[in-house]
């Protein structure tokens, strides 16, 4: 991630904007935003979260009538990725 970053504000925004489009999809139950996980632990860098009812592998995607994720969206000119975090 450059140094620049992004507001709070256009995070909110984005996902008030686009959630509804990703929601439609059966197996996402939810868009937030939260820190990306890595290796089971939180970072400090700021993410699209996604929560699903089951990861499932990108190969299986389309026989659910599913597509895969964006591995990130451009927010204010800065990239944001995206996370699925592990429902432990």
């Amino acid at each position: 991630m450059t140094s620049k970053e992004v507001s709070m504000e256009a995070l909110k925004a984005f996902v008030h904007k686009e959630a509804s489009r990703f929601l439609k999809q059966d197996n996402i139950t939810s868009v937030g935003i939260g820190y990306k996980i890595k290796d089971g632990k939180p970072t400090k860098e700021l993410s699209i979260q996604f929560t699903v009812g089951k990861k499932i592998a990108p190969e299986a995607l389309q026989s659910l009538g599913a597509t895969e994720l964006p591995k990130s969206f451009t927010i204010e000119d800065v990239e944001v990725p995206t996370d699925v975090p592990s429902e432990d």
